[in-house]
C-alpha cells in the first residue's frame, strides 16, 4: 500500500494488485472508503461528511496523477 496523503485523522492511499476500475482508499481510525478515480464515487464504505469533503477535494485536485500512479502500480 502507498499512502499518497496523510491528514491529521485519515489517509489516502493507493494499493498495488488491486482490482479495477482505478480507485483509492480513504482511511481513517473507524471508517474506509473506496473512491472511484474515473468518475468519483464511492465504491464501498463510507466516511464523515467533513473528512469526505476534504479528500475529495484533495483526490480532484491529484486526480490525474493518482490515475497515472494506479496505472503505474498495475500494469
Amino acid at each position: 500500500m502507498t499512502t499518497k496523503y496523510r491528514f491529521s485523522n485519515f489517509k489516502i492511499s493507493l494499493r498495488e494488485k488491486d482490482h479495477n476500475p482505478p480507485h483509492v482508499h480513504l482511511m481513517g481510525p473507524d471508517f474506509e472508503a473506496v473512491i472511484n478515480l474515473v468518475n468519483m464515487e464511492i465504491m464501498d464504505g463510507s466516511a464523515p461528511s467533513k473528512v469526505l469533503r476534504h479528500a475529495m477535494k484533495w483526490i480532484t485536485d491529484n486526480r490525474e496523477e493518482l490515475i497515472t500512479q494506479w496505472h503505474m502500480l498495475h500494469g
